[in-house]
């Protein structure tokens, strides 16, 4: 083995050292982190499934039923702004 490839392979985890997980600058940093991937990962499987079911052949089952899609999404619409009425007044 060369010499510099006999050191760069020892590896001491220094470099862990420099981004240790309890020296953020705000508290919630890293809360608000995996919530925002959260969010972020259910609209990439939601619109990739769209993507691929609209792609698809007309012969081949779609993945998702749209129609029951939308209607619960309506009914959750129409719940959230009954919910508001009650709240606002």
């Amino acid at each position: 083995m060369r010499p510099a490839l006999a050191i760069a392979l020892q590896h001491n985890g220094a470099a862990f050292l420099n981004y240790p997980a309890h020296r953020r600058s705000r508290r919630g940093e890293s809360h608000m982190r995996f919530i925002f991937g959260l969010i972020i990962g259910c609209a990439v499987t939601v619109g990739g499934a769209y993507i691929a079911d609209s792609m698809a052949s007309p012969d081949v089952g779609k993945m998702v039923n749209w129609d029951v899609v939308a209607k619960n999404i309506d009914t959750v619409t129409t719940l959230a702004k009954e919910g508001w009425k009650k709240i606002t007044g």
